[in-house]
């Protein structure tokens, strides 16, 4: 089986290391066709798995060589799909290759695994959503990443079927707690002055606005120690820094740059409340409105109670499991009001934090809710 990533998927949250690593396991043979910088290709073939590259391409290049290079692999990735008898997509970048190989091929079986919800009439200027609209029923089989994206997916594109679900989840085994390290290090602080600890390790920018975040501790009527590791740019994490001494008590908070995933997944557990915001009023897509990222998972796993956006899906996590608070609205204030929900009492912040570990190991773990999903994705990879 032939498969076929959008992007450097081990620089990324997203499940398709893991996914890769249980196929394998499963016994599915099948190699990975990437396209990657010369200087990532290293990493990629130290890995277990099959893989070939495509290294003439870099992010930086001039506008004409980089579709030059566009080019060239859409039609290197062509040729494989024309030998290929089953091929996993990961989104929609190569759909067209693939739509193009069935009216000559009408056997090849393809499964398309969706990591985002890019539709015309959200994003009419993506050129991977015009794609996606014009052969989203290609697939076979459709894989999505969270449950409220999947039935609108069917209900957008008009599919036969409703898609799995294979949930942004990690591991249990990804979370291994550090004996010998200390969020107090990573922070490169002193102390947390004795109080709870509100984590955000993520990005910042148009789509996540930090002042969002800074306003909404500095509306807390709780008093909270902010620990923030951005990842951004350079401007961006100096503008973080400015806005968050403006607002926010100096001796309470800390803005660092992004640190490495291991680094912080080792330690995250003694902060005590998590922040994941995708404010719908930003971007107002189903993507946005439907959204469950990794850093969800991450935080439940490492028993951090968790605050969330006006969200449906995060909703449905965090709350149906009393593992945190959500917003009621786009609003900072809400921010704010559900932050003290959660830290106001330490009864309350720690039987949160209990419910949320107690979430992930029983129902949210990669092994409990993904490999069921994988094992119906390669019964019919078997059957095809």
């Amino acid at each position: 089986m032939l498969i076929l990533p959008s992007y450097d998927f081990f620089s990324t949250y997203s499940g398709t290391g893991y996914l890769l690593d249980r196929l394998e396991e499963q016994g599915v043979d099948f190699y990975v066709l990437m396209r990657t910088e010369k200087r990532n290709v290293a990493e990629y073939a130290s890995s277990k798995h099959k893989m070939k590259f495509f290294s003439w391409w870099k992010p930086q290049w001039p506008f004409l060589l980089r579709r030059c290079s566009n080019l060239a692999f859409s039609i290197y990735a062509f040729c494989h799909l024309l030998f290929a008898k089953k091929v996993l997509v990961l989104d929609s970048m190569y759909l067209s290759e693939v739509a193009l190989v069935r009216r000559l091929r009408k056997n090849l079986q393809v499964i398309q695994f969706c990591q985002e919800l890019q539709i015309v009439s959200d994003y009419p200027n993506n050129r991977f959503a015009k794609i996606y609209s014009r052969h989203a029923r290609q697939a076979d089989l459709v894989l999505d990443v969270d449950p409220f994206r999947a039935e609108k997916r069917k209900e957008i594109c008009n599919l036969e079927k409703l898609p799995l679900v294979l949930r942004n989840t990690i591991p249990l085994s990804a979370v291994v707690p550090s004996a010998e390290k200390s969020l107090l290090e990573l922070a490169r602080v002193e102390s947390f002055a004795g109080l709870p600890v509100v984590l955000y390790a993520g990005g910042i920018g148009a789509e996540k606005p930090f002042s969002r975040l800074v306003y909404a501790i500095a509306a807390m009527n709780t008093p909270v120690y902010f620990l923030a590791f951005c990842a951004t740019t350079p401007s961006l994490f100096e503008e973080a820094q400015q806005y968050a001494a403006e607002k926010l008590k100096p001796g309470t908070f800390i803005i660092r740059p992004r640190v490495a995933r291991d680094d912080i997944l080792a330690v995250q557990s003694q902060a005590d409340v998590g922040i994941v915001d995708y404010p719908y009023s930003l971007e107002q897509t189903w993507n946005q409105k439907f959204c469950a990222p990794t850093k969800l998972y991450e935080y439940m796993a490492a028993g951090l109670a968790v605050v969330g956006s006006d969200n449906d899906s995060l909703r449905a996590v965090v709350e149906d499991n009393h593992a945190g608070s959500c917003a009621r609205s786009d609003r900072v204030e809400s921010l704010a009001i559900a932050l003290d929900e959660v830290t106001s009492s330490r009864d309350t912040l720690v039987a949160m934090k209990a419910n949320a570990a107690k979430a992930f190991r029983d129902q949210y773990a990669y092994e409990l809710c993904c490999y069921p999903v994988i094992d119906q994705l390669v019964a019919f990879i078997n059957e095809a």
